[in-house]
C-alpha cells in the first residue's frame, strides 16, 4: 500500500510539473493600451498590447457600438514580439471591441478581447 501510495504521489507531482511549465510556455496578454473598460477623452494613435512571451498577432479587428469594423493596416501580423503596436485610422467618439487571435512561441493559439470608449457619455 504504501508503494501504491508513493507511486501515486510521484504521478501527482510529475504531472503538476508538467502542467505548470505548460502554462507558462503560453503567452498570454498581459496588458493593453487602452485597456479594456476604459474611456479615453481623444482617439488613440493605435492600440497596444503586452504578452507574457513573444507572439505573433495572426488576427486583430476593431468593431464599433453598430459592428462596422474600422479598417486597418495589416503591418502588426504575423510579427513575433512580445509588445505589439496597432496603429488605428482616425476614429471618432463610439465605444469600440478589438478582438485579437495570436500564435503563442510554443504554437499556442490565444484569443481575446477586450472593449473601450472614446468620448465621454
Amino acid at each position: 500500500m504504501v508503494e501504491t501510495l508513493r507511486h501515486a504521489l510521484c504521478a501527482l507531482i510529475l504531472t503538476l510539473t508538467l502542467a505548470a511549465g505548460s502554462a507558462y510556455a503560453h503567452s498570454p496578454l498581459t496588458s493593453s493600451n487602452p485597456s479594456d473598460g476604459a474611456v479615453v477623452a481623444g482617439a488613440p494613435e493605435a492600440i497596444e498590447m503586452n504578452f507574457r512571451g513573444k507572439a505573433r498577432l495572426i488576427r486583430f479587428t476593431l468593431t464599433g457600438a453598430d459592428g462596422g469594423e474600422v479598417v486597418l493596416g495589416k503591418d502588426h501580423l504575423m510579427v513575433e514580439a512580445s509588445h505589439h503596436r496597432v496603429i488605428l485610422p482616425p476614429v471618432g467618439a463610439d465605444r469600440f471591441t478589438a478582438r485579437w487571435r495570436a500564435m503563442s512561441e510554443d504554437g499556442h493559439i490565444l484569443k481575446g478581447e477586450f472593449s473601450f470608449r472614446v468620448g465621454a457619455d
